[in-house]
């Protein structure tokens, strides 16, 4: 009986999580038609299309269509919980144009309020909650929240997955890679950027091959991690020519980068021992950093002792395979 019910729900999942066969039926369904007639369903589903692999060009679109559906049903809480999200990323990413408000992260925390306002038993409201508070710097608050949804539908395997993410940022490896596994049982098809951390853990052992082979599955080319990832890596094999193609993608986004590694992995709550390697992975790839790093790396070792992490990252030189 217990086999049957696991099997039940092994197929319900599949059929029906996010991004499982009914998501992908669906979402193909929204090329035929076009945004402005999309259903406040739709554009909820507009939503994940651009979740599973954020894209500039999707941003806008995704944005407006939310607004009008908030707009339209203003107890739809999916709709502001996914806006919340929108939002949210325009600070992340730097997803953002001339109508946005001065500061997206407030208007992100008020959708976000206003979606667990609306239902106080959905786990949706409290991951973007989760994810404003964590841009917000208030990380207690954000792992909090996180919680609290998860609390609410244990299941929830892209809220697993965000956790265990922010917890491997903050260096506790064995309990955020222990939910990202978990969430990629229950959903083997959720966002490729949640196997960042399982590149950088590959990376700090010093299992490079395996690393690329996170770096590569990463399929989020709008993103500037996905190619921090693959010139670190590349860098570290020795393959020179990737390296300064990964290394050429990111000065695309930013031609500063090397002057912002710092400021911009602060701003996710990185622990400063891991910003350390990406800036050290960086400058090895051929992005000059070498000035930030020695700016940074007494900070870094102040707050080293106080985050509870795996012992490999307590020697980023030894785990790096150094030479």
């Amino acid at each position: 009986l217990r086999s049957q019910e696991t099997l039940a729900n092994t197929v319900a999942r599949t059929l029906g999580e996010r991004y499982g066969i009914i998501f992908v039926d669906q979402a193909k369904d929204l090329s035929d038609t076009p945004p402005e007639r999309f259903s406040s369903y739709e554009c909820v589903l507009q939503f994940y299309v651009y979740w599973r692999a954020p894209k500039r060009q999707l941003f806008g679109p995704v944005r407006n269509c939310l607004e009008q559906t908030i707009a339209a049903e203003p107890d739809y809480a999916d709709a502001w919980a996914a806006l919340a999200l929108v939002y949210a990323d325009a600070h992340r990413f730097n997803f953002n144009d001339s109508s946005m408000p001065a500061d997206p992260l407030a208007r992100a925390l008020e959708l976000a309020q206003g979606a667990v306002a609306r239902a106080p038993r959905s786990s949706r409201g409290y991951r973007a909650l989760h994810l404003v508070y964590w841009f917000m710097q208030d990380i207690d608050q954000s792992l909090q929240a996180a919680e609290a949804g998860l609390a609410l539908n244990p299941n929830d395997s892209e809220l697993m997955a965000e956790l265990g993410l922010r917890y491997c940022w903050r260096g506790m490896w064995d309990k955020g890679l222990s939910l990202l596994e978990n969430a990629r049982a229950y959903n083997p098809g959720q966002p490729d950027a949640y196997r960042m951390p399982l590149f950088l853990r590959a990376y700090l052992d010093g299992r490079f091959e395996d690393a690329l082979a996170e770096a590569k599955s990463i399929n989020v080319p709008d993103v500037i991690f996905t190619h921090v990832a693959l010139a670190m890596v590349y860098g570290q094999l020795g393959d020179t020519e990737q390296a300064q193609a990964a290394v050429a993608r990111i000065l695309e986004f930013d031609a500063a980068y090397g002057d912002h590694v710092f400021a911009d992995m602060h701003k996710r709550n990185i622990v400063p021992e891991l910003i350390t390697v990406f800036a050290d992975g960086l400058r090895r790839a051929g992005l000059d950093v070498s000035v930030a790093v020695r700016q940074n790396r007494e900070s870094a070792s102040a707050e080293a002792g106080r985050v509870a992490r795996h012992p490999a990252t307590r020697n980023p030189d030894r785990a790096r395979g150094a030479s």
